[in-house]
């Protein structure tokens, strides 16, 4: 599916509320207008409570926004019921949960392949095989997923989205449970599929992390505050403590 706009996900004067229904709704993302490019990785972050999840989960299509517009590979899902949702995914969207989102009883190589099985495309066990060795995670596959560790199941839900060859990859603090080494071979694949041409938004606290994007973005209190391209942690070490300032 190829983007009209150029962009594979965008988002024109989003709120969202927690509590919509009622009067005076208090907003946890307030007039945020965001666009990504294919080949582009876009990382996002700012202080806990800040509406960084909130965000991605919102432009992937499991919040409904308040107010705005949202889209994903071209296509309006502001309004989208959750099957229409559910297409779109599957033509091309990957999202990396905090919670992995696995299957405990399947062999960790089924865990990789599942989705595309879901979509009825080909699988090739052997591409699967070569990922998960990528992740470190060679001796675990064939092993149940469920006897894996927290950090080694992280790198099973990285190498599952990657399986899929998605257009578009929201990864929600997708090394949060990982050491350094694992973290960063994380985020070798995350930029190695921006360098092929999928876009990547990442929410991380991580400002080592955020600064290997093309661009990061920080919010506070469901505001952007800042934007830096080609950032440096100690850019968004600096901008974190302006908390107010725009650019």
């Amino acid at each position: 599916m190829s983007p009209t706009s150029g962009f594979v996900c965008e988002c024109r004067n989003l709120y969202v509320s927690h509590n919509p229904q009622v009067e005076n709704p208090n907003m946890v993302l307030q007039d945020i207008n965001l666009a990504v490019a294919p080949g582009e990785m876009v990382s996002i972050v700012g202080p806990s409570g800040g509406g960084k999840s909130t965000l991605l989960y919102t432009l992937a299509g499991f919040t409904r926004p308040y107010h705005g517009t949202t889209e994903l590979l071209g296509r309006c899902t502001t309004k989208a019921s959750q099957r229409q949702i559910s297409a779109i995914h599957r033509a091309g969207v990957g999202f990396v949960f905090q919670q992995y989102n696995l299957i405990p009883s399947l062999p960790t190589i089924d865990n990789v392949t599942l989705p595309r099985r879901f979509a009825g495309r080909r699988i090739d066990k052997k591409y699967a095989s070569l990922l998960l060795e990528q992740m470190g995670l060679g001796a675990e596959i064939t092993k149940r997923t469920g006897d894996l560790s927290g950090g080694q199941q992280q790198r099973v839900a990285v190498a599952r989205v990657i399986y899929s060859q998605p257009s578009l990859v929201f990864a929600d603090e997708p090394t949060g449970a990982l050491d350094s080494h694992n973290g960063s071979i994380i985020l070798d694949a995350l930029e190695s599929l921006a360098q092929a041409g999928s876009a990547v938004l990442l929410v991380t606290h991580d400002l080592q992390a955020a600064a290997r994007a093309d661009r990061a973005i920080t919010l506070r209190d469901g505001q952007v505050q800042r934007i830096f391209v080609n950032p440096t942690a100690d850019e968004l070490f600096a901008g974190s403590l302006l908390g107010g300032q725009h650019v």
